[in-house]
């Protein structure tokens, strides 16, 4: 186990800080980074909870590093939009040379894709059933209609949220 400590300053104002074994395979990849299942840990309760940690890949343009870091930084709950909880730089020195890493935190959902909902599957990718991907796979099975209605009035709630933000 390989404990990685990710803290910025204002983590550090606000007592926190993030963890994630980087010996665990990551949840997620994609263009710009992979993405692995970490946690916040509260330096003075001891609590912690889990989130979702991007590392972004070291050779990024900087317009997209700049994007992330913009989008990170509009924090707001919404049940239509993942939170967001930070960007965060560290910096490590290798033979004299700094390198810069970036990371972005969010909240940590464990859910099915919509694709996966099409093909009939409830469960997420560790296997256990997602209570709410069951019901709007019942929805979808007895009016596609409505379950269209549904997904497309929420994804637009999330988008005016957005928006208002």
């Amino acid at each position: 186990m390989a404990i990685i400590k990710i803290q910025g300053e204002s983590e550090k104002k606000k007592g926190i800080y993030y963890e994630v074994d980087s010996e665990v395979e990551p949840i997620g990849e994609g263009g710009t980074g992979k993405v692995y299942e970490g946690r916040c840990v509260n330096k003075r309760t001891g609590e912690t909870r889990p989130v979702a940690i991007k590392f972004l890949f070291a050779d990024l343009p900087e317009q997209i590093v700049e994007r992330a870091r913009r989008e990170s930084s509009i924090q707001l709950r919404n049940d239509n939009l993942i939170e967001m909880l930070g960007f965060i730089e560290t910096e490590t020195n290798h033979n004299n040379t700094v390198q810069k890493h970036f990371h972005v935190v969010s909240e940590l959902l464990h859910g099915v894709s919509l694709t996966d909902l099409f093909d009939g599957k409830c469960t997420d990718s560790k296997g256990q059933v997602i209570p709410f991907a069951k019901k709007m796979l019942n929805i979808y099975s007895k009016d596609p209609d409505h379950f269209a209605k549904i997904i497309i009035k929420n994804v637009l709630s999330g988008l005016m949220a957005l928006h208002d933000a």
